[in-house]
């Protein structure tokens, strides 16, 4: 009681802008973290792990998820080398500037072969939507229109089709959507220039019918593919 006594004072005298005094940093300060090792360099690695710290602590506290910094470094780095591997040098540049490192660390722990268990959270999303996982005829509608358009084109989405047939429409599309891989499917229909007829863009239009992870991903993934189309 005491100590609470002395500390009251302190919290209450505390600025506001001591709660936000740390900006949410970039991929490219993170790049530029690892790029060398000065004393500058290593203060930025330092920042780094503070940060991946609290995700994994956080993810405990709200999920009971264990999970390891080296984890998380390893899950945003498959996310960069595939945003990499997509884009040109000036796309690239303006991705990791304009991009929060922390987006690639939370759309990572969808990827549940990499961290070898289901994502954060998994069973109480599950329980809270257990009833909700029936596509409308709407968006039935949409997917068949998907995959006749492909077919137009000589594209067969077999793998999902085959997921669809097992899973249901939603479950199908949000298993691969929060794979956190770049799909193939999604890369083929882009070439194809059926990109407003992917996956991600069916959970675009019909949001309702998916949680926020699911939109998250779709989100992501569509913004970057857009943004390439215009810098092209």
């Amino acid at each position: 009681m005491r100590l609470l006594t002395l500390l009251l004072p302190l919290l209450v005298a505390t600025p506001a802008v001591a709660v936000e005094d740390l900006p949410r940093f970039k991929i490219d300060y993170y790049l530029y973290a690892y790029s060398d090792t000065t004393g500058e360099h290593k203060q930025a690695r330092l920042n780094v792990i503070h940060y991946l710290s609290g995700v994994r602590d956080h993810l405990w506290w709200e999920c009971e998820y264990e999970v390891t910094i080296e984890q998380l470094l390893m899950g945003a780095n498959m996310q960069i080398k595939a945003a990499r591997m997509t884009m040109e040098d000036k796309a690239f540049d303006k991705f990791t500037a304009d991009t929060a490192f922390g987006d690639m660390v939370f759309i990572s722990l969808h990827n549940e072969a990499l961290y070898e268990k289901p994502e954060p959270c998994s069973k109480k999303r599950a329980t809270i939507g257990s009833k909700m996982r029936k596509a409308s005829p709407e968006l039935e509608e949409f997917i068949d229109g998907l995959i006749r358009r492909a077919a137009a084109k000589h594209y067969h989405p077999t793998i999902f089709i085959d997921m669809r047939q097992k899973y249901g429409t939603v479950s199908a599309i949000s298993r691969l959507v929060r794979s956190g891989d770049l799909q193939s499917g999604f890369t083929r229909l882009r070439r194809l220039e059926l990109l407003d007829w992917t996956i991600e863009a069916a959970v675009e239009r019909f949001p309702n019918e998916f949680n926020v992870n699911d939109r998250e991903c779709a989100a992501f993934r569509l913004r970057q593919a857009r943004q390439e189309d215009r810098n092209a």
